[in-house]
């Protein structure tokens, strides 16, 4: 399959397929990683990948959007 993941971004892509994040990281990119229904996973799932020289399954590894439960407000402009 087509992956591609990025770790640390300066911008972000909405190509991406898959964002490796820390359990519990509450940023505005993981939250539009989310919201674009890409895979947030944890570094555990790409050392893994890495070892196994392939894409592992997903279900395996994915983070819980626990993280979607953001407390913040957009300013107005």
């Amino acid at each position: 399959p087509n992956v591609s993941v990025q770790v640390d971004m300066q911008e972000f892509n909405f190509s991406l397929t898959h964002i490796v994040a820390e359990p519990g990281v509450r940023t505005m990119k993981i939250l539009a990683a989310a919201l674009s229904r890409m895979w947030l996973m944890p570094i555990e799932w790409a050392e893994a990948c890495a070892k196994h020289k392939k894409i592992l399954p997903e279900n395996e590894y994915v983070l819980l959007l626990r993280m979607l439960c953001f407390s913040f407000a957009l300013a107005v402009s």
